[in-house]
């Protein structure tokens, strides 16, 4: 019934980037939980597979030529959110299919280009107290897309990540937003060793 959902989910036009993505992640999702639980099943195994690589396959076609993943083919501009969320599903699917590591490395520059001189990401005016903490969501959003990326090959420039990290940590407590920093933190721990 779970590879069925996830399956549907391709099965149906894809839409917008963050729709095809979910997609290939509910299928990958689903597939490592059958490994995990030791569900043996070749025509599950090769449906999720299929699925996962649509997905792959799909998300070319959202890129602009810079390396940004716009929400839609055609008449957008590329997005943050979105390209963060392209690459962490790239990263945790090259775990069971094959994924170019150049692919990866575009939207990592990418996302590097389009980092704030303040250390943020921002998809607009930061000056009001929301879009303040949106533009530091969107922050952590970014820098957990890079966490497991480092210790694959993929490199995100010291000084990038370094004040993104300092962004974070400065504006935690004030955010409320407890879960943010622990993911970060802990790769950091992890990249120092």
């Amino acid at each position: 019934m779970l590879f069925e959902s996830a399956s549907g989910l391709l099965q149906t036009p894809h839409g917008c980037a963050e729709q095809t993505t979910s997609a290939g992640y509910a299928n990958l999702v689903a597939l490592q939980f059958a490994r995990t639980g030791g569900i043996s099943s070749a025509a599950m195994e090769m449906r999720a597979l299929a699925n996962i690589n649509m997905t792959r396959d799909a998300l070319p076609a959202f890129q602009d030529s810079d390396g940004g993943v716009r929400y839609w083919h055609e008449a957008s501009a590329p997005d943050i959110g979105v390209t963060a969320y392209a690459l962490s599903f790239l990263t945790d699917a090259a775990a069971v299919t094959d994924i170019e590591p150049a692919n990866r490395q575009r939207l990592v520059d990418w996302l590097a280009n389009h980092q704030n001189l303040n250390g943020r990401w921002s998809t607009g005016d930061t000056e009001s107290e929301f879009r303040q903490r949106q533009s530091l969501l969107l922050t952590g959003l970014v820098t957990r897309s890079w966490l497991p990326r480092q210790r694959s090959g993929l490199k995100v420039p010291p000084a990038v990540f370094a004040k993104a990290f300092q962004q974070i940590t400065q504006s935690t407590n004030d955010l409320g937003e407890p879960y943010l920093l622990s993911p970060i933190h802990s790769c950091c721990l992890g990249v120092r060793q």
